[in-house]
């Protein structure tokens, strides 16, 4: 899977206190909440202190309304337990299309609503709140390739 093409900036409000463990039995939940594994490790301290409530993915899967685990890896990710855990509600997704040069926000037909560079202030922005470190465009770009590149 090469990393240019569709993302979704989504974005939540928690809904529960931090887990470290399962919670509780009792815990009602509407419906089954799905799992939303983080695992880019310097955003990981703001998102279980509420600080960062944004993510950045790859594909078209989230919707406004969704309720989701977001939870970090107890070690290797797809190899160990979860660690760290909250539920969110996602309040806000924003359809994208990321490229080599720009990023482009799109709307619900598929037209470019805005875009920018990666070395653009808007980008920047972005990746602030997305908590990259360093907080720039052209470091979002490059997390963003990390994270999903080309498998072999």
């Amino acid at each position: 899977m090469a990393w240019e093409g569709e993302y979704q900036i989504v974005r939540w409000r928690p809904m529960s206190v931090v887990f470290v463990k399962k919670p509780p039995k009792d815990l009602k939940l509407k419906g089954n909440a799905s799992p939303m594994p983080m695992i880019y490790k310097p955003k990981l301290n703001a998102i279980f202190s509420w600080r960062c409530r944004q993510t950045i993915r790859k594909g078209r899967k989230y919707a406004v309304g969704q309720v989701r685990w977001v939870f970090e890896w107890s070690g290797k990710p797809y190899r160990s337990k979860w660690g760290r855990r909250m539920l969110v509600e996602i309040v806000q997704v924003d359809d994208c299309l990321a490229h080599e040069a720009v990023i482009q926000i799109v709307d619900g037909l598929g037209r470019i609503v805005r875009g920018c560079y990666w070395h653009d202030q808007p980008a920047d922005r972005l990746a602030a709140a997305d908590h990259i470190d360093p907080p720039t465009g052209v470091e979002l770009r490059n997390v963003l390739k990390g994270l999903n590149k080309e498998r072999t």
